[in-house]
């Protein structure tokens, strides 16, 4: 044998050799973050603002890279995220990683088999992920029911059979599970102590209204622009409505049990007049309808705001000024309060068939959705971000500094939320922290003694269920805007005639719509529902709490 092709052979081995300890040392999680393979993560949420990816080994992202081998590029479209995902399917140009909320779009992509069954994906790739072994049956049969198989991993998952895993380490916890909402009410503390004002006369929709005027009253006198009362902005009919809606009482049922849309009530009419004398008192001015999170988010910052109406975790303030409460409606209903104590997720995250190299992505979707990988994204780096006390990790100031940070990750790779797990895994914040502010104001009208607790998992996306059906999904979206255009003329009318007249325009309008035929086919997907969990909206969570909370 020559010199030359023997070296060359040699040459060979080593180079083999090199390959394979690379992959020994990725297989070990202590590969280096610069040689990581970039895909391409697409999202539907535009507000979801991730930092560019680093390979840096002080940041989130780098750490997960020097784990995995993967890094990424994103792709976030500020508007019409729908549309160009589905134009990327009709071109079978699907991006690797696609995290989205939009109920219609999730079922395509899970028909068009153009994305990986998560199991099978596993079970070909990483055999041995935690996913595999621990994932909540109850979870993936609502995915199994809403797409026709599993083929999402989703975010902030909230599970029975997850909480036998990983229960709640302290009673604290469990009131999150049974009393927490995000559509709700506030009061500021500041402007009720200027008016000397406590909670307690702040309970009927006649004391709101007449605190209201005082409000209206104080700005008068003083010269402040004091806002009395502020809705969800452009999101006012999604959010606002359904708050005070329930405050008083509605649910999507009707004295039968059957399912009926909440517009029938008699408690959708009574939010929708309390909402207009508040208008026509000068205390709610109709441009606030048009705001966006930004315009809504600026008004409540500025400490003028006296009133909030909608989703308490769209506000961006700091709830330990504010008063989280119920209102009783002068129909003398109690609050019907949805809570998710039940399975329930957020966003789906789906692998693309197109995607390069599935081991890897594989390897990362394990990793992310493991304990490690739940750890780094929630807590950062152990020693920097965060330190080990008693079994459970407590954040260092610079780790209570860096949630959603822009700069390192923490906190920010919302499609692996686990809420479950959080709840088993952090100690509960301390008691004048913004954190429990913010859980005092989202519990508050679960809380409230008189309150009933029902499963919002009967009902939401309720109408995906018949969206498949020929004419029905047209329709829907077409209650929806008819909704949507009626609403502001019934909401600034200026006399109570004139409300009247708009309340029942709006009504027979959906009548004529059909929403009432529409209503009996859903009641058929409800009734269904209600079999799957074994219970109803009639069923009462404050009867069946865990007693040793």
């Amino acid at each position: 044998m020559s010199t030359r092709k023997y070296l060359a052979q040699v040459f060979a081995v080593v180079i083999l050799a090199v390959l394979l300890c690379g992959l020994s040392v990725w297989k070990d999680g202590k590969g280096t973050a610069d040689e990581a393979e970039e895909f391409v993560w697409f999202s539907s949420i535009s507000f979801w603002n991730p930092p560019e990816w680093s390979l840096a080994e002080d940041t989130v992202t780098g750490q997960i890279s020097q784990r995995t081998g993967v890094s990424f590029a994103y792709d976030i479209p500020q508007k019409n995220a729908g549309m160009q995902l589905g134009q990327m399917l009709i071109k079978n140009e699907l991006p690797d990683v696609i995290s989205i909320s939009d109920v219609a779009m999730q079922k395509q992509l899970a028909e068009s088999g153009k994305v990986w069954d998560i199991q099978e994906l596993l079970e070909q790739y990483d055999p041995d992920s935690l996913i595999l072994k621990q994932f909540p049956q109850d979870v993936k049969a609502i995915l199994e029911d809403a797409e026709g198989g599993w083929y999402c991993y989703p975010s902030h998952i909230g599970s029975a059979d997850m909480r036998e895993v990983y229960p709640p380490c302290d009673p604290y916890y469990w009131d999150l599970v049974y009393y927490q909402s995000n559509e709700g009410i506030m009061f500021n503390r500041a402007i009720m102590e200027r008016l000397g004002l406590t909670a307690e006369e702040l309970q009927t929709e006649e004391q709101v209204q007449e605190a209201f005027r005082m409000v209206k009253k104080l700005g008068e006198q003083t010269g402040e622009e004091l806002t009395p009362l502020l809705l969800n902005g452009q999101k006012y009919e999604v959010s606002s409505l359904p708050a005070l809606s329930k405050s008083f009482g509605a649910k999507w049922i009707d004295g039968d049990g059957s399912y009926r849309d909440y517009y029938f009530s008699e408690q959708v009419r009574q939010a929708l007049a309390f909402i207009n004398t508040a208008y026509r008192n000068g205390c709610l001015k109709a441009e606030q309808l048009s705001y966006s999170v930004e315009e809504m988010q600026k008004q409540l910052q500025s400490g003028n705001v006296f009133c909030f109406i909608g989703n308490l975790a769209d506000t961006g303030v700091d709830e330990r000024g504010w008063e989280g409460a119920a209102i009783r409606s002068s129909l003398g209903d109690v609050p019907a309060v949805q809570v998710s104590a039940q399975a329930q997720v957020w966003l789906h995250t789906y692998i693309s068939k197109s995607c390069p190299h599935p081991e890897k992505i594989a390897k990362w979707l394990s990793f992310m959705a493991g304990e490690e990988g739940m750890m780094l994204n929630y807590f950062g780096i152990e020693g920097r971000d965060y330190i080990m006390q008693d079994g459970f990790p407590v954040r260092t100031k610079e780790g209570m500094e860096g949630p959603n940070s822009m700069e390192n990750g923490l906190w920010i790779f919302w499609p692996f939320a686990n809420t479950t797990w959080e709840k088993h895994a952090a100690l509960p914040p301390e008691e004048d922290s913004r954190q429990a502010a913010a859980h005092r104001v989202q519990t508050a009208m679960g809380r409230y003694p008189q309150s009933e607790l029902y499963e919002v998992a009967l009902t939401v996306n309720l109408n995906s269920d018949l969206e498949e059906k020929s004419g029905y999904g047209e329709l829907l979206n077409s209650v929806q805007e008819y909704k949507n255009s009626q609403l502001l003329s019934v909401i600034t009318a200026e006399s109570q005639e004139q409300f009247e007249a708009e309340y029942g325009k709006l009504i027979q309008g959906l009548k004529d719509m059909g929403l009432v035929k529409l209503d009996k086919e859903l009641n058929k997907c409800y009734q269904e529902r209600c079999r799957r969990y074994g219970i109803t909206l009639e069923d009462n969570y404050k009867e069946t709490m865990p007693k040793d909370r």
